[in-house]
């Protein structure tokens, strides 16, 4: 599996309704899912980081930027230093890892 089969994977773990959105609430659950909390701020930040136009929900396309960003600063050695940014960073991981033990490669 490519960068962006995966990326799209990984969206649909998040997208829990198959709306072709995540909302707030699927962000915390799969944090959560993944062994994680999150703070309503914390939701917030990750929201305001990825929600590029704005509406309140992260669709595929500005989910898949985030995580080409993600990707280039990791491969970089660099992490934010935003708490929350950094801490969806790390869930990320987790999303990457449940792919892989699904027989999915990592990007």
């Amino acid at each position: 599996m490519g960068g962006e089969e995966e990326c799209r994977a990984a969206f649909a773990l998040f997208d829990a309704d198959s709306s072709g959105t995540i909302d707030e609430n699927e962000l915390r659950e799969l944090a959560a899912q993944l062994g994680a909390s999150m703070s309503a701020d914390d939701v917030r930040t990750v929201m305001r980081e990825i929600d590029a136009d704005g509406s309140g929900e992260i669709d595929v396309e500005e989910f898949t930027a985030w995580w080409a960003k993600d990707a280039k600063a990791r491969a970089l050695g660099n992490s934010s230093t935003d708490s929350a940014t950094f801490w969806f960073s790390s869930v990320l991981a987790g999303v990457r890892n449940k792919l892989n033990s699904a027989g999915h490669t990592a990007q």
